[in-house]
Formats: C-alpha cells, sequence, structure tokens
C-alpha cells in the first residue's frame, strides 16, 4: 500500500480560536531552524493533527522569502512519514520558523521529522 502525502484542507489549522489557544495555553518544542507551539484539543472522534505554518517578519524581512520558508515547512511536513502517527491525533501545532536566514530544505525536513518524533512521544497530559 502506499503512503497517502496528501495535505487536506481537515489538516490545516486555520480558527483564530484555536491559534489564539495555541498561545496562550499550549507548549513549545525548539529543534534549529523550527519552533513548534502545540496543544491537545479535545474531541470525542479522534480527529488528524492540525497544523499551521509561519514565518515572522521580524526574522525573515522579504515576502518572497518568508513564503519560500513556509512552502519549505510544508513540504516537509507533507512528506514526513512520522505526521501518520496515531498519538498525533487530536493535537494543534504551528510550526514557527525560527531562523535569520533562509534554511536548505534538507535542514527544514531533519527538524520537521525530529520535531515529529517528540510530538508523538509526548504524554497525553501535555
Amino acid at each position: 500500500m502506499m503512503a497517502d502525502f496528501r495535505f487536506l484542507k481537515a489538516s490545516r489549522l486555520k480558527s483564530r480560536k484555536s491559534i489564539g489557544l495555541l498561545f496562550s495555553k499550549g507548549q513549545s518544542l525548539h529543534v534549529y531552524p523550527i519552533r513548534v507551539r502545540y496543544r491537545r484539543s479535545v474531541s470525542s472522534p479522534p480527529k488528524a493533527m492540525q497544523v499551521a505554518f509561519s514565518a515572522p517578519k521580524r526574522q525573515v524581512r522579504k515576502a518572497v522569502d518568508r513564503n519560500k520558508i513556509k512552502r519549505r515547512m510544508r513540504e516537509a511536513y507533507r512528506q514526513s512519514p512520522y505526521r501518520h502517527d496515531p498519538r498525533l491525533h487530536n493535537l494543534e501545532a504551528m510550526f514557527i520558523f525560527s531562523g535569520r536566514s533562509i534554511e536548505s530544505y534538507a535542514s527544514v525536513k531533519k527538524a520537521t521529522d525530529l520535531l515529529l518524533v517528540r510530538l508523538s512521544t509526548l504524554d497525553d497530559h501535555a
């Protein structure tokens, strides 16, 4: 069976309320050049992990560069086999670029995979 690498709309974190809760009550992990803010949501039927991606203007001034970084982070997440781990269900996360310059896709992919592994090994009351 071939792995499903689609990044569906249901997997995107878009709700302002959820994003606000993520920053007010969520926790954080960091692997250079990406920091991830995360929190468990409460949902009776478990739903897939919802994610958002950000590259702050303060870190990367040019919009072209911010968009390139966000594309690389999205692609690294989409290609990661770890995102299908059932322990990541009901998790909301925002991947935030924390580097000062554009990083290679390889370094973004490595950081994304490591963060997803760390998120999957967290205990449930984190």
